[in-house]
């Protein structure tokens, strides 16, 4: 039996960003619900890119900032990068 998920781009309600070469596109996402669900698939034409996720909440001392993962190179030249994350309370992912 084959797991074949469907692609995340085919979806209507998904947003798209191109990004140019040695260029910086920041993405945030307003976590209204807490048990929500963030999906990412992306993939270059060639070479790497970084990818971080930061998901930021109030907190008694303005907000609290916690690193998801960490800031890496990924080569998604060849097959795109996909993942999830949940969202266990309401903030913001970046």
């Amino acid at each position: 039996m084959q797991n074949r998920r469907k692609k995340l781009s085919l979806d209507s309600d998904v947003g798209r960003v191109t990004v140019m070469p040695f260029s910086k596109e920041e993405v945030t996402f307003v976590v209204k619900e807490g048990d929500s669900y963030l999906e990412w698939e992306f993939q270059t034409e060639s070479r790497d890119i970084d990818f971080s996720l930061l998901f930021k909440r109030k907190s008694p001392e303005g907000f609290e900032t916690i690193e998801v993962i960490p800031k890496q190179r990924i080569d998604t030249s060849c097959e795109p990068e996909k993942g999830r994350f949940k969202c266990e309370k309401v903030g913001n992912c970046e």
